[in-house]
C-alpha cells in the first residue's frame, strides 16, 4: 500500500455553498425540484415551528392548519398513532427512571 502514489485531488469547492447548491440536482433529476420543493415545503408546515409563534392565538391557528394539512394529505391517523406511540414510550420511560436507588448491598461481587 505505501508504493501506491497519492492522488491529487482538490477538495476545495466543498466549502463554497453555490458548488453544493449547484451539485444538488443533477440534470437528470432537475424536472423532479419542483415537486420535490413542494412536498418539502408542506412537510415543513405540516412539522410545525412553534417557537416562532408570536402569541398563543398564533399558535393555536398555525396548529389548526397542520392538523388541517394532515386531514387533506390522510395521514391524521398515522399521526395520532405516533403520537399514541409517543407517549406509551415516555411512560415506559418514567417507569425505568424510578427503579430504586441502587447501593453497594445489592452488589454480589463485593
Amino acid at each position: 500500500m505505501a508504493d501506491v502514489e497519492k492522488v491529487d485531488f482538490n477538495y476545495a469547492d466543498a466549502d463554497k455553498h453555490e458548488f453544493e447548491m449547484a451539485e444538488l440536482y443533477s440534470y437528470t433529476e432537475e424536472p423532479d425540484f419542483a415537486t420535490n420543493q413542494v412536498c418539502f415545503e408542506e412537510a415543513a408546515k405540516a412539522h410545525g415551528v412553534y417557537g416562532e409563534c408570536r402569541s398563543r392565538e398564533h399558535m393555536y391557528e398555525v396548529s389548526r392548519e397542520c392538523v388541517l394539512l394532515y386531514l387533506e394529505l390522510g395521514l391524521y391517523t398515522s399521526l395520532v398513532q405516533l403520537l399514541a406511540m409517543e407517549v406509551e414510550n415516555s411512560a415506559t420511560a418514567l417507569m425505568a427512571l424510578r427503579k430504586p436507588a441502587v447501593s453497594i448491598t445489592d452488589s454480589k461481587e463485593l
